[in-house]
């Protein structure tokens, strides 16, 4: 069966749309990189961390990194920035927080352009 012209429009407008940037206060930051710490239960990552839409990645010493998935790619609070791991919603799991906390106090104090 061959799909119906309108449903192979309407697929490819949907793949070519572009995705979301993160931002903070209106401004774009993907692509930019801040000193962050990441924290998952109750262990704490420090490094460095650079978005690109949803994504946020983690860069550790020794060249570990940790990709995440933002749960809202508007950041309105920087010291507390919700992420998942790849694959997980931003939601709960049996009573326990299944999501990561980033801190950018970075983001504060940057000079943005008005």
């Amino acid at each position: 069966m061959r799909p119906k012209p309108t449903t192979v429009i309407i697929l490819v407008l949907a793949l070519s749309l572009p995705a979301k940037a993160a931002e903070y206060k209106g401004h774009n930051i993907d692509g930019m990189t801040f000193g962050a710490k990441a924290i998952h239960f109750n262990d704490e990552y420090k490094g460095t961390v650079t978005f690109k839409g949803r994504a946020a990645v983690m860069h550790l010493r020794r060249g570990k990194e940790i990709r995440l998935w933002l749960c809202d790619e508007r950041i309105a609070n920087p010291y507390h920035i919700e992420a998942a791991n790849p694959g997980n919603e931003c939601s709960k799991f049996e009573g326990h927080p299944m999501i990561w906390e980033i801190q950018i106090p970075q983001l504060d104090t940057t000079e943005w352009p008005k």
